[in-house]
């Protein structure tokens, strides 16, 4: 096949074999010469004369040259692809835009490759004229009206892949070019459709429009008008371009909400579904809006700052006429709806419970006025939405007036557990846990006996109804235990609980759910295993042998899985990885069931779990990763169960251990690795000497791989941290090293955060965090167990004035985190305590009055008692070796 048309038209061959070998071809022309593939497909793509069909895969695979499945890859193709050079580029660009409006079917494959391309180009400057050009497509006289969508789809993708800030100053255009396709006078709904979703991607680069009042102004009526078009596929446009508009530009709203309010309010009550589902999720969107609002305004008044924006309450204002009408759309349900899929009535009952978490008692009137006129018509579906709305009313509204409403209804709810619709009995088990959950109050007392036995009952219905119930057990469990322990006054187990009766019962059937022949079904094995793990947490003294036995059925079903699964190649991939599935959660109740027994009845099955562990590690392949990760964190299990007991097993599990180290593409295997062997160290303590080499060896490794996920490096310093306080001074063979490394992360994470995205910030105070860790760990494990600070201690005197500039720049970031500042002063104040003195006597003094001032005061202006109260014991340490001004 040394034609590229006819490998192009082969892809597409009804043939699998022959769309394999073609496929092959392509990849290899691919990465034997990229620059001329590339070039040859945008020849196919731009050549009318071609089949629509040829081309198209011509599009496509040129799109797929620079935009790769991971992100990684996408950003190192972008940056390959600017390396090329100026006139192979310009050649391929020409194509890609004189395919503009030839393509007889959409959406348009010339747009992608156009919008992968400027995603490359544009941040560097590299095509400043493309929005230029493809609005000329649009606004031509004679422009058919497949060149203006093809263009206006472009613009689209171009808005939704390019940072937004690279694209303000063309915001005017854009903006002026887009709206021109949606206003009344536009005939053609593809082109407004089309139009419509390139507003809606162009949104987040308009922030000085939507500044503007008149241009504010232009656009919501743009939008509104387009809401009311004759066309769906218009409509369902127009009304998520108000969805994103709600999300930017909330404080700017005010203005449009009684027009907005009629509009989505209209929607809800179409007789299409997408047009109903995206007025529904209009509200929805408003309510996440307020109650975030809501939250910022409680931490702003926490700071004894101003809130930088309030809440409206447009969900308090329309409360009374949305109520109504999310309970008609979750009536909105038949027998035959496909649990997992997406619909209308869904989405009504997730606005539901979002309304009444952010009206909060407001919308209790409503809501109980319909469950008490429906908990019992004939009408399953209004039965089914009474139940579910009673469950959405549970968060938000008062506690008091929670608990008597409950109280009161409980008994006819439970009544529901017989009821006919198996619809109805999935909902009940729901809505229990959720009162398990929220108000176990109520259940804990004269009415958990007849919650046990509803709960049990449905353990025997049908498996999605069954996989509720699990759900349910597990928080009533929970509730059970922590009234136990409040009331128990010494340390340790408390003697009983609530459901101590019914304990063994309870363990017993959910052995029994998991092994239903259809417990496949629903999730409902892994349910009732995930439910038994939560019950086998919490077992008071009286409780304890029913844990002994169930631990032995736990192992020995694990045994025969694992037996099942060494002679599984020949019976397919499917059973293949049901017993994978089925081998992970067993584990996951063996690390649970290690974790609860006492030592002693560990170390009787020791050495069957360490085998079995074992066999799982031999067999797991890279399509049973969880079963390798699981049987990792039993490992991690059983070394805290064990103690100094486990240290016969490290040689045989370090193999593993290393190896997972070494392993950074799986970060999730490394990073169970990374803290497995903090696990060992405190587990075996100086008995891990003789395998440290090999361990610290491999994490500094693994610490300075390029390639390693972020998030592993904060869990890396942490077990530098528990080796130290393991092996205590004979850390100091390791310390140079180790020290090095520790301040090359601490300058890294010193830096302010300027990023708005929760995950960058989180992941630079995990990086904080586990610097403090190790710092902390390390000075602790050098100074010795001694009256007096070991001499090897002194070796930290160096390092000292990194330290505290290192929390000095911190202290200077808004988004430092609550448990970095506790770690901070912490750090601080056991340098005091172990070097006295030292400290404040330097001139300058490597301890700063200012800083530490600053680091006091943000302790004692903390929430958290456990933070004020280690800044107070903090200010007293400084306040003996001499420090002078601390406030």
């Amino acid at each position: 096949m040394a034609d590229l048309k006819a490998v192009l038209q082969a892809c597409l061959h009804i043939d699998a074999e022959q769309r394999s070998k073609a496929l092959e071809w392509l990849k290899q022309y691919e990465e034997s010469n990229l620059q001329q593939f590339m070039v040859a497909l945008s020849d196919v793509l731009a050549d009318t004369t071609q089949e629509n069909q040829v081309r198209i895969q011509a599009g496509l695979q040129l799109k797929n040259c620079l935009a790769r499945r991971d992100d990684a890859d996408t950003q190192a193709r972008l940056e390959l692809w600017r390396k090329f050079p100026e006139d192979v580029r310009r050649h391929i660009k020409q194509r890609a835009l004189a395919t503009i409006g030839t393509e007889s079917s959409g959406p348009s494959t010339c747009a992608q490759v156009i919008a992968i391309i400027a995603e490359a180009e544009i941040p560097e400057g590299l095509w400043p004229d493309v929005i230029t050009q493809l609005l000329q497509a649009i606004t031509a006289p004679q422009a058919s009206e497949l060149a203006r969508v093809a263009a206006l789809e472009s613009i689209g993708y171009i808005c939704e892949r390019v940072d937004p800030g690279f694209l303000e100053v063309e915001a005017n255009k854009i903006l002026h070019g887009i709206v021109g396709c949606i206003v009344n006078t536009e005939s053609s709904m593809r082109v407004k459709r089309v139009a419509t979703v390139a507003l809606t991607n162009s949104l987040e680069f308009c922030s000085k429009n939507f500044a503007s009042t008149d241009d504010r102004n232009k656009i919501m009526t743009v939008i509104c008008e387009a809401t009311q078009s004759p066309d769906e596929d218009v409509q369902v446009a127009a009304l998520q371009c108000l969805v994103r508009v709600m999300s930017l530009y909330y404080e700017y709203m005010e203005t449009y909400m009684r027009s907005v309010f009629g509009i989505t309010y209209q929607a809800m009550q179409s007789e299409s579904e997408p047009v109903a589902l995206q007025g529904v999720e209009f509200w929805s969107n408003v309510c996440d809006e307020e109650m975030e609002l809501m939250d910022l305004m409680k931490e702003a008044e926490a700071r004894g700052e101003p809130p930088r924006s309030a809440s409206k309450c447009y969900a308090q204002g329309a409360q009374r006429h949305l109520i109504p009408v999310l309970l008609a759309l979750m009536e909105k349900v038949d027998e035959s709806d496909d649990p997992d899929e997406w619909n209308l009535s869904k989405a009504a009952h997730v606005c539901l419970n979002l309304v009444t978490q952010t009206v909060k008692d407001d919308a209790l009137q409503l809501i109980v006025q319909y469950v008490n006129s429906n908990l019992h018509a004939p009408e399953w579906q209004k039965r089914d939405t009474a139940v579910q709305a009673f469950g959405a009313v549970l968060d938000g509204p008062d506690e008091k007036s929670l608990i008597k409403l409950v109280e009161e209804a409980l008994q006819p709810l439970l009544a529901l557990m017989q009821d006919p619709s198996a619809q109805v009995r999935d909902s009940l088990a729901w809505v229990l846990g959720r009162i398990c959950d929220l108000l176990p109050t109520v259940v804990l007392g004269p009415n958990l006996g007849a919650v046990t036995m509803a709960l049990l009952a449905g353990l025997e219905m049908e498996p999605h109804v069954a996989a509720n119930v699990c759900w349910a057990i597990a928080p009533l469990s929970d509730a059970a235990y922590d009234a136990a322990e409040q009331k128990n006054q010494k340390a340790g187990r408390p003697p009983t609980f609530d459901l101590s009766p019914a304990f063994q019962e309870i363990v017993g059937r959910l052995l029994q759910t998991a092994e239903r022949p259809d417990a496949g079904q629903e999730k409902l094995r892994h349910a009732a295993y995930e439910a038994l793990m939560t019950v086998l947490t919490n077992v008071p003294e009286d409780c304890y042998p029913v844990l002994v036995e169930a631990s032995q059925v736990i192992l020995d079903r694990l045994s025969q899985k694992v037996q099942e699964a060494h002679s599984a190649a020949s019976r397919g991939r499917d059973v293949i990885m049901q017993l994978a599935e089925i081998q992970s959660v067993l584990c996951g109740v063996v690390q649970v069931c290690l974790r609860n027994l006492h030592r002693d009845a560990v170390k009787v099955n020791a050495e069957k779990i360490a085998v079995l562990i074992n066999q799982m590690l031999q067999t797991a392949t890279g399509s049973e990763q969880p079963v390798q990760e699981d049987a990792l964190m039993a490992i991690s299990a059983l070394a805290e169960a064990l103690g100094e007991d486990f240290v016969p097993f490290v040689d045989q599990f370090k193999v593993y251990i290393i190896t997972g180290l070494a392993s950074v593409q799986e970060y999730e295997v490394c990073k169970i690795c990374v803290g497995l062997v903090g696990d060992i160290a405190r587990a075996i303590k100086l008995a891990i000497i003789p395998h440290c080499d090999e361990f610290m060896r491999s994490l500094l490794s693994t610490l300075s791989n390029a390639h390693v996920e972020q998030s592993v490096k904060p869990q890396i310093l942490s077990t530098f941290s528990d080796i130290a306080m393991g092996i205590g001074e004979n850390f100091a063979h390791y310390f140079d090293v180790c020290i090095g490394a520790l301040q090359h992360a601490s300058v890294a994470a010193a830096q302010v955060v300027h990023d708005s995205d929760y995950d960058v910030i989180d992941d630079m105070n995990e990086l904080r965090e586990g610097c403090l860790e190790a710092y902390t760990g390390i000075i602790d494990a050098m100074k010795g167990n001694g009256p007096e600070p070991a001499q090897t201690v002194q070796r930290i005197v160096p390092h000292v004035p990194h330290i505290v500039k290192f929390i000095e720049h911190m202290l200077g970031d808004r988004e430092l985190s609550e448990a970095n500042i506790k770690a901070s002063i912490g750090l601080i104040g056991d340098l005091a305590v172990i070097f006295k003195g030292q400290l404040v006597q330097n001139n300058p003094p490597v301890l700063n009055v200012a800083v530490c001032q600053a680091l006091y005061e943000k302790g004692m202006n903390s929430r958290d008692d456990d933070t004020r109260k280690v800044a107070k014991w903090y200010r007293k340490q400084l306040i003996q070796i001499g420090m002078q001004g601390l406030q």
